[in-house]
């Protein structure tokens, strides 16, 4: 049985109370919850031919190391929770675990090269975070020396299953 963590969607397509309609509901609420705990920041890469920042430097206060969602985390689990589904293969199955996806955001904002580079192979669970990255739209770029920069970063997506 899937425990709820916090009160379902009002607005479901499913017939009330129908196996399906609990599930959905369930699990995107508690991914929207644990995603919101589990939120990893990988650290910004330059890209080959930009300049490196020695050990000794100092970043300015302005700069920003890695790209961010707009809004902050309070604007990107508004956007998860909207967004993200826990595959029906994967509920199926009870496939759970944490998906790392990499991907690049360019000094414009603009997402590419995304995919996911750790986790359960099964289930869908690695294209469902591959997809919520890259439907994402465009994010805040890294900043290095008060410049716009193109930057590798990694986002950790939980998948869990509250079983009892």
């Amino acid at each position: 049985m899937i425990r709820p963590i916090i009160q379902p969607d009002p607005l479901s397509f499913h017939p009330p109370g129908s196996f399906r309609n609990l599930t959905t509901i369930y699990m995107k609420l508690i991914l929207t919850a644990i995603f919101a705990l589990s939120l990893s920041m990988g650290k910004a890469q330059d890209t080959p031919g930009s300049a490196r920042t020695s050990l000794h430097d100092t970043i300015p206060a302005t700069d920003r190391e890695q790209a961010e969602y707009p809004g902050g985390k309070t604007a990107w689990n508004k956007f998860l929770g909207k967004n993200l589904h826990y595959p029906d293969d994967a509920v199926n199955n009870v496939i759970q675990g944490d998906i790392v996806v990499q991907f690049q955001v360019n000094d414009q904002g603009d997402v590419s090269d995304v995919h996911a580079i750790s986790g359960p192979t099964r289930g869908g669970l690695r294209q469902e975070a591959v997809r919520i990255i890259s439907i994402s739209g465009k994010w805040e770029p890294a900043i290095k020396n008060g410049v716009k920069v193109n930057s590798v970063n990694k986002r950790t997506i939980s998948f869990k299953i509250l079983v009892g």
